[in-house]
Protein backbone atom coordinates (compact mmCIF):
# COMPACT_ATOMS: atom_id res chain seq x y z
CA UNK A 1 0.00 0.00 0.00
CA UNK A 2 2.95 2.49 1.07
CA UNK A 3 4.71 1.67 -2.65
CA UNK A 4 0.90 2.49 -4.22
CA UNK A 5 0.60 5.55 -2.70
CA UNK A 6 4.25 6.45 -3.25
CA UNK A 7 4.08 5.93 -7.02
CA UNK A 8 0.23 7.64 -6.91
CA UNK A 9 2.06 10.62 -5.40
CA UNK A 10 4.90 10.44 -8.22
CA UNK A 11 2.86 10.30 -10.99
CA UNK A 12 0.91 13.26 -9.79
CA UNK A 13 3.86 15.31 -9.26
CA UNK A 14 5.16 14.09 -12.89
CA UNK A 15 1.60 15.07 -14.73
CA UNK A 16 2.15 18.69 -12.41
CA UNK A 17 5.70 19.42 -14.14
CA UNK A 18 4.35 18.07 -16.92
CA UNK A 19 1.32 20.77 -16.82
CA UNK A 20 3.45 23.77 -15.94
CA UNK A 21 6.01 22.25 -18.74
CA UNK A 22 3.17 22.54 -21.42
CA UNK A 23 1.28 25.93 -20.40
CA UNK A 24 4.88 27.78 -20.36
CA UNK A 25 5.43 26.01 -24.29
CA UNK A 26 2.06 27.09 -24.95
CA UNK A 27 2.19 30.63 -23.42
CA UNK A 28 5.78 30.86 -25.73
CA UNK A 29 3.78 30.37 -28.79
CA UNK A 30 1.26 32.22 -28.74
CA UNK A 31 3.35 35.46 -27.58
CA UNK A 32 5.11 34.70 -31.40
CA UNK A 33 2.15 34.54 -32.04
CA UNK A 34 0.39 37.70 -31.46
CA UNK A 35 3.43 39.85 -31.05
CA UNK A 36 3.46 41.43 -34.28
CA UNK A 37 0.15 43.39 -33.23
CA UNK A 38 2.61 45.02 -30.05
CA UNK A 39 4.59 47.67 -29.49
CA UNK A 40 7.00 45.02 -27.07
CA UNK A 41 6.05 41.35 -26.91
CA UNK A 42 3.08 40.79 -24.86
CA UNK A 43 3.17 38.80 -21.31
CA UNK A 44 0.92 36.16 -22.14
CA UNK A 45 -0.97 33.70 -19.34
CA UNK A 46 -3.71 30.83 -19.88
CA UNK A 47 -6.22 30.73 -17.63
CA UNK A 48 -8.05 27.52 -16.04
CA UNK A 49 -6.56 24.25 -14.30
CA UNK A 50 -5.42 21.56 -15.29
CA UNK A 51 -3.82 23.11 -19.08
CA UNK A 52 -3.17 19.22 -20.08
CA UNK A 53 -6.81 19.11 -20.53
CA UNK A 54 -7.11 22.00 -22.23
CA UNK A 55 -3.99 21.18 -24.24
CA UNK A 56 -5.11 17.84 -25.57
CA UNK A 57 -8.55 19.23 -26.61
CA UNK A 58 -6.92 21.91 -28.59
CA UNK A 59 -9.13 24.39 -27.14
CA UNK A 60 -8.59 27.19 -24.51
CA UNK A 61 -11.02 28.35 -21.84
CA UNK A 62 -9.22 31.66 -21.15
CA UNK A 63 -6.14 33.55 -22.76
CA UNK A 64 -5.18 36.47 -21.15
CA UNK A 65 -3.03 39.24 -23.58
CA UNK A 66 -0.94 42.36 -22.21
CA UNK A 67 1.42 44.28 -23.11
CA UNK A 68 2.82 48.39 -22.68
CA UNK A 69 1.33 49.74 -26.48
CA UNK A 70 0.78 48.77 -29.67
CA UNK A 71 1.99 49.22 -33.03
CA UNK A 72 0.82 52.32 -35.30
CA UNK A 73 -1.20 53.77 -36.03
CA UNK A 74 -2.72 54.32 -32.60
CA UNK A 75 0.49 55.71 -30.38
CA UNK A 76 -1.56 56.95 -27.66
CA UNK A 77 -2.42 53.45 -26.36
CA UNK A 78 0.36 52.86 -23.51
CA UNK A 79 -1.37 49.58 -21.98
CA UNK A 80 -3.37 47.24 -23.67
CA UNK A 81 -4.94 43.74 -22.39
CA UNK A 82 -7.24 41.45 -24.01
CA UNK A 83 -9.19 38.04 -23.25
CA UNK A 84 -9.44 35.23 -25.69
CA UNK A 85 -11.91 32.34 -24.95
CA UNK A 86 -12.29 29.92 -26.81
CA UNK A 87 -8.82 29.58 -28.51
CA UNK A 88 -8.01 26.75 -31.23
CA UNK A 89 -4.46 25.68 -30.82
CA UNK A 90 -3.66 21.98 -31.32
CA UNK A 91 -1.12 20.70 -28.77
CA UNK A 92 0.92 18.74 -31.52
CA UNK A 93 0.98 22.30 -33.63
CA UNK A 94 1.93 24.17 -30.48
CA UNK A 95 4.82 21.69 -29.28
CA UNK A 96 6.33 21.70 -32.96
CA UNK A 97 5.83 25.32 -33.58
CA UNK A 98 3.34 25.43 -36.63
CA UNK A 99 1.13 27.22 -35.32
CA UNK A 100 0.30 30.16 -38.21
CA UNK A 101 -3.53 30.82 -37.24
CA UNK A 102 -5.72 31.14 -34.08
CA UNK A 103 -9.02 31.12 -34.19
CA UNK A 104 -10.85 32.90 -31.20
CA UNK A 105 -14.39 32.41 -30.50
CA UNK A 106 -14.32 35.93 -28.43
CA UNK A 107 -12.09 38.38 -27.58
CA UNK A 108 -12.43 41.28 -25.08
CA UNK A 109 -10.37 44.01 -25.00
CA UNK A 110 -9.29 46.97 -23.07
CA UNK A 111 -6.75 49.81 -23.95
CA UNK A 112 -5.45 52.91 -21.87
CA UNK A 113 -4.54 56.13 -24.06
CA UNK A 114 -2.34 58.18 -21.77
CA UNK A 115 -3.86 61.92 -21.28
CA UNK A 116 -1.16 63.90 -22.56
CA UNK A 117 -0.53 61.03 -25.33
CA UNK A 118 -4.10 61.70 -26.62
CA UNK A 119 -3.37 65.47 -26.42
CA UNK A 120 -0.54 65.31 -29.01
CA UNK A 121 -2.37 62.96 -31.11
CA UNK A 122 -5.32 65.61 -31.69
CA UNK A 123 -2.63 67.67 -33.26
CA UNK A 124 -3.59 71.05 -31.42
CA UNK A 125 -1.54 72.78 -28.43
CA UNK A 126 -3.67 71.44 -25.30
CA UNK A 127 -3.31 70.02 -22.01
CA UNK A 128 -5.72 67.36 -21.31
CA UNK A 129 -6.13 66.44 -17.23
CA UNK A 130 -8.80 64.13 -15.68
CA UNK A 131 -11.83 66.03 -13.49
CA UNK A 132 -13.71 63.39 -11.99
CA UNK A 133 -15.49 61.20 -15.04
CA UNK A 134 -14.90 64.09 -17.04
CA UNK A 135 -11.64 65.71 -18.84
CA UNK A 136 -10.33 69.44 -18.44
CA UNK A 137 -9.19 70.82 -21.86
CA UNK A 138 -7.40 74.02 -21.93
CA UNK A 139 -5.12 75.77 -24.05
CA UNK A 140 -4.94 79.72 -25.40
CA UNK A 141 -6.49 81.15 -28.58
CA UNK A 142 -5.18 84.58 -30.04
CA UNK A 143 -8.40 87.09 -30.34
CA UNK A 144 -7.93 90.58 -31.79
CA UNK A 145 -4.37 91.00 -30.74
CA UNK A 146 -5.02 89.23 -27.29
CA UNK A 147 -3.81 86.14 -25.58
CA UNK A 148 -6.74 84.54 -23.87
CA UNK A 149 -6.71 81.44 -21.33
CA UNK A 150 -9.40 78.72 -22.59
CA UNK A 151 -10.72 75.70 -21.06
CA UNK A 152 -13.45 73.78 -20.53
CA UNK A 153 -14.92 70.23 -18.94
CA UNK A 154 -15.60 67.97 -21.69
CA UNK A 155 -17.31 64.94 -22.07
CA UNK A 156 -15.84 61.96 -23.79
CA UNK A 157 -17.65 59.80 -26.08
CA UNK A 158 -16.95 57.28 -28.89
CA UNK A 159 -18.41 58.03 -32.55
CA UNK A 160 -17.84 55.10 -34.30
CA UNK A 161 -14.09 54.21 -34.68
CA UNK A 162 -13.22 58.00 -33.40
CA UNK A 163 -12.53 59.39 -29.65
CA UNK A 164 -14.87 62.67 -29.34
CA UNK A 165 -13.70 64.76 -26.60
CA UNK A 166 -16.75 67.80 -26.60
CA UNK A 167 -16.49 70.83 -24.79
CA UNK A 168 -19.51 71.33 -22.66
CA UNK A 169 -19.02 74.22 -19.99
CA UNK A 170 -16.29 76.45 -21.61
CA UNK A 171 -14.72 79.44 -19.75
CA UNK A 172 -12.61 82.34 -20.99
CA UNK A 173 -9.90 83.50 -18.90
CA UNK A 174 -11.84 81.78 -15.72
CA UNK A 175 -15.55 83.30 -16.54
CA UNK A 176 -17.84 81.95 -18.88
CA UNK A 177 -17.43 82.99 -22.61
CA UNK A 178 -19.90 83.95 -24.85
CA UNK A 179 -20.45 85.34 -28.96
CA UNK A 180 -17.05 84.82 -31.04
CA UNK A 181 -14.85 84.59 -28.40
CA UNK A 182 -16.81 80.70 -27.38
CA UNK A 183 -17.07 80.23 -30.98
CA UNK A 184 -13.35 80.55 -31.43
CA UNK A 185 -12.62 78.49 -28.04
CA UNK A 186 -15.06 76.08 -29.28
CA UNK A 187 -12.83 75.46 -32.50
CA UNK A 188 -9.67 74.89 -30.03
CA UNK A 189 -11.20 72.52 -27.28
CA UNK A 190 -13.67 70.32 -29.50
CA UNK A 191 -11.12 67.26 -30.30
CA UNK A 192 -11.30 64.41 -32.16
CA UNK A 193 -8.89 61.11 -32.41
CA UNK A 194 -9.23 58.18 -34.53
CA UNK A 195 -9.17 54.79 -32.98
CA UNK A 196 -9.54 52.38 -35.82
CA UNK A 197 -6.99 49.69 -36.23
CA UNK A 198 -7.07 48.12 -32.86
CA UNK A 199 -6.10 44.33 -33.62
CA UNK A 200 -7.65 41.19 -33.72
CA UNK A 201 -10.58 42.96 -35.34
CA UNK A 202 -11.89 44.49 -32.26
CA UNK A 203 -14.45 47.21 -31.83
CA UNK A 204 -14.92 50.24 -29.77
CA UNK A 205 -17.94 49.49 -27.20
CA UNK A 206 -17.18 51.99 -24.23
CA UNK A 207 -14.97 54.73 -22.86
CA UNK A 208 -14.68 55.78 -19.60
CA UNK A 209 -11.83 58.08 -17.27
CA UNK A 210 -9.69 56.94 -15.25
CA UNK A 211 -7.02 58.05 -12.74
CA UNK A 212 -4.53 56.71 -15.30
CA UNK A 213 -6.20 57.80 -18.68
CA UNK A 214 -8.78 57.16 -20.48
CA UNK A 215 -9.54 53.34 -20.55
CA UNK A 216 -11.91 52.26 -23.79
CA UNK A 217 -13.34 48.58 -23.74
CA UNK A 218 -13.88 46.74 -27.18
CA UNK A 219 -14.96 43.31 -27.96
CA UNK A 220 -14.95 41.00 -31.08
CA UNK A 221 -16.29 37.54 -32.11
CA UNK A 222 -15.00 34.46 -34.50
CA UNK A 223 -11.57 36.27 -34.73
CA UNK A 224 -8.45 34.63 -36.44
CA UNK A 225 -4.85 36.08 -35.14
CA UNK A 226 -2.22 35.23 -37.71
CA UNK A 227 1.48 36.34 -37.73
Amino acid sequence: MRKALVGVGVLLLLLLVADRVGKEVAERVLADQVDAELSTRPDVRIGGFPFLTQALSGTYDEIEISGTGLRQPIAAVTSFRAVLEGAQVPLSDALGGNVSAVPVDRVAGTVVLGLSEVAAETGQDVRIEAEGDRLRVSGTIALAGQQLAVSALSEVVLDGETLAIRAEEIQINGEVGSGPVLDAARDLLDLQVPLAGLPYDLRLTDVTVSGDGLRVSAAARGVRLTR
